[in-house]
């Protein structure tokens, strides 16, 4: 379980306090480094397979859509909370799969 940091003020000194808490699993999404090396690694199987699209995109992004990891807002509006992809780029690319594999082979 990954760690998060919480900044909490106190409210009768004003004292900026620091605690750090693991944050339930629902709530985790992949940090930065992790997206970067996963995007390198879908960039090099999607190159490998001479760039083929998928036939299935629509299909798949219906799944996404219907998904409880798919972001709704903020920075997160049409991505992956699992593997932090934006699933409407992600799901045209035929060498791809779904982290959740939910989608149809």
């Amino acid at each position: 379980m990954r760690q998060n940091k919480i900044v909490t003020v106190g409210a009768r000194s004003g004292i900026i306090k620091e605690q750090i808490v693991d944050a339930p699993e629902e709530e985790q999404t992949p940090k930065a480094r992790e997206m970067a090396a996963s995007f390198a690694v879908a960039a090099a199987r999607f190159a490998a397979s001479g760039f083929k699209l998928s036939d299935h995109a629509d299909e798949r992004v219906a799944v996404c859509e219907s998904c409880e990891h798919m972001g709704t807002d903020g920075n997160w509006k049409n991505r992956c909370k699992l593997c932090g992809c934006f699933m409407k780029v992600k799901a045209k690319i035929k060498s791809e799969t779904c982290p959740d594999r939910r989608w149809p082979k």
